[in-house]
């Protein structure tokens, strides 16, 4: 039977989306680690990577491929692979169609269309989209697989902020359709604050590298790694990031998180299919907040709106054209401004963004090349009220800014790019 990589870009429901289907050939093409056998447990290993699987929506044979794919490496003497995967009726009918969640310790499978890994616990009756499950899920598996350092990965839908007006709107990431219910960016850190933060967090969603995200996140993490654009449906390619933190369980926060940059991009450039990725050093973020807040205050009493249009149309924007690559939009203004205290800043916040922020960062064609690794909600038009209130913009006046951003309208509409997929 025909393995089928599904590259299904990850759209608001109804929206048009595009399935690209490989052969048997080009799944062969793609070596497979080689991985030792588990050691028993209880013994404290270097690493414990924790995966979050809510796929109690229209993504659920996605979650169950992903599962799967862990089999190819599973746990090995020095990593434990620990999953909780949701399902949901009515969206994938292979292994039962069982309902509810199974959280397993992964092992190696040679089934490649069937999960073989032990189910560990059964939950009849769950709720993916609250965090306090996220957050008892985390505690289980640091009680149960004891490691000196902790990933989390958390698998789902993502939409980082929202450009919903709503009160309350959508934003963040594991919407649960059964329950109607998603963990924001604040309910997030709550999570990662309940089981005792853990050394690498990512995000296997959308557009969830933003700094209103990882903001929330500081001091829960010392690494978060995500996408500042949309994900496809088939995310990591879990081998690939498996099987080179396999064999080097000991690696550093930031040597894992590597390791999730580095296979997500080369599984991406394998097909020649946009995406980017990126990996923060959390402990940089306020020091980031705060220089951001004298660039825009410089910026904004600068008066040159002329610059602030271009930089709408100049730096590096995503599939929701509201959101601006951080460091390419202190790029293009540092390179026009002719303000001197501006310019300055600008360097500076550069040069901080390089050598203290980044720790890794990946991207795939040419329509990304000028993605650094984190986004900001910069509004070309229309300034979203539901924007203020969160701990990003209190912190780095960014909500001032956007307000300003939004009300220097271009001289006429044609300017505005074509992003693909944005009807």
């Amino acid at each position: 039977m025909a393995f089928v990589f599904s590259l299904l870009l990850l759209l608001p429901a109804g929206a048009a989306a595009e399935t690209v289907v490989w052969g048997e050939a080009v799944k062969s093409a793609i070596p497979a680690p080689a991985v030792s056998s588990p050691v028993p447990a209880g013994v404290v290993k270097d690493i414990t990577v924790m995966v979050y699987l809510n796929a109690r929506n229209d993504l659920e044979r996605f979650g169950m491929a992903d599962v799967n794919e862990m089999e190819q490496v599973g746990s090995t003497p020095g990593m434990n692979v620990v999953a909780e995967l949701g399902r949901s009726a009515g969206y994938d009918q292979s292994e039962g169609d069982w309902s509810g969640s199974r959280r397993y310790l992964v092992g190696v499978g040679v089934d490649t269309g069937t999960i073989t890994s032990p189910v560990l616990q059964e939950l009849p009756a769950v709720d993916m989209g609250d965090w306090r499950h996220l957050a008892e899920f985390g505690k289980w598996a640091k009680n149960n697989f004891p490691a000196k350092r902790y990933m989390l990965i958390v698998w789902n839908h993502g939409s980082g902020w929202e450009k919903s007006a709503l009160p309350g709107g959508p934003r963040g990431i594991s919407y649960d359709t059964d329950t109607g219910s998603h963990i924001s960016p604040a309910e997030l850190a709550l999570a990662l604050k309940e089981m005792g933060g853990v050394d690498v967090y990512a995000s296997d969603a959308c557009r969830m590298q933003t700094a209103e995200v990882a903001y929330e996140l500081r001091g829960q993490a010392d690494v978060i790694v995500g996408s500042e654009e949309d994900e496809y449906s088939s995310g990591y390619y879990y081998p690939w990031f498996l099987g080179k933190l396999s064999d080097k369980t000991s690696a550093s926060p930031e040597e894992t998180a590597g390791f999730a940059v580095e296979a997500f991009r080369e599984f991406y450039a394998y097909f020649d299919r946009g995406a980017t990725h990126s990996a923060l050093r959390a402990g940089a973020l306020e020091g980031l907040a705060a220089r951001l807040k004298a660039w825009s205050a410089a910026f904004m009493a600068s008066g040159e709106r002329d610059l602030a249009r271009a930089a709408k149309k100049k730096a590096q924007t995503f599939r929701i054209r509201d959101s601006k690559d951080i460091y390419d939009l202190v790029r293009v203004v540092t390179a026009g401004t002719a303000n001197p205290e501006l310019a300055a800043l600008g360097r500076g916040l550069l040069e901080y963004m390089d050598g203290s922020l980044f720790a890794a960062n990946g991207t795939v064609t040419a329509e990304y090349a000028n993605a650094r690794g984190l986004a900001v909600y910069a509004p070309v038009s229309t300034y979203n009220p539901a924007y203020y209130g969160g701990a990003w913009a209190r912190a780095s006046g960014w909500d001032e800014f956007a307000r300003w951003y939004a009300g220097v309208r271009p001289e006429e509409d044609s300017w505005f790019p074509e992003v693909k997929g944005d009807e």
